[in-house]
């Protein structure tokens, strides 16, 4: 029965990649309203925060503590499991076992900012969308705008219409779609190739 041990352990050693797993799609999809307020904060108006993470504390509270527990469990299992090879390796030195937990909490940190500043790349790219539309559409009209203008009434549009699209419940899918068009005005389009 001892015989079998070391391979039954070795399968218990994945257990902390299901850990990063939930952790990064709990970062992607549940706590990434926490970057895009800290964006509200330093000056950028346009930002979009949804609806159901300022109306459910509740909510966003559970999507903060899970995050700190799978980060927890994550970065422990992983040191846990490197440890574990080295003993199982009759490897002396157990520092570099330890050690390893400030890489792993270094992979945390970026894994973190990756998933959680995508949403914020999407609506950055959308902005510039309804940006550059209301732009070739004033210029159609004849209208003089100012960047000041262009940038309250694109804030304006594009708040009403992820608040649209967030009630119907398609927020990202919306936001992946318009941040990859190429649907751009035909007038637009003359600009950019000259």
């Amino acid at each position: 029965m001892f015989e079998f041990l070391p391979y039954t352990t070795i399968y218990l050693l994945w257990i902390p990649l299901i850990f990063w797993v939930l952790f990064f799609i709990v970062c992607k999809f549940l706590t990434y309203p926490t970057v895009i307020k800290k964006k509200l904060k330093n000056g950028e108006p346009w930002v979009y925060i949804p609806d159901w993470w300022k109306k459910k504390a509740g909510l966003a509270l559970l999507a903060r503590l899970s995050q700190v527990l799978l980060s927890v469990l994550a970065v422990a299992g992983s040191t846990f499991s490197v440890v574990f090879a080295l003993w199982y390796l009759e490897f002396e030195h157990f520092e570099f076992g330890l050690a390893s937990a400030v890489v792993f909490i270094v992979l945390l940190v970026v894994i973190s900012r990756k998933a959680s500043l995508q949403m914020y790349e999407l609506e950055r790219a959308t902005f510039y969308l309804f940006m550059q539309r209301l732009r070739v559409s004033s210029q159609k009209k004849g209208l003089a705008t100012t960047m000041d203008n262009l940038r309250s009434r694109s804030t304006w549009e594009l708040q009403r219409t992820l608040l649209r699209v967030e009630k119907r419940g398609c927020l990202r899918r919306y936001l992946l779609a318009a941040s990859r068009t190429k649907k751009f005005p035909k007038e637009l389009y003359t600009e950019v190739v000259r």
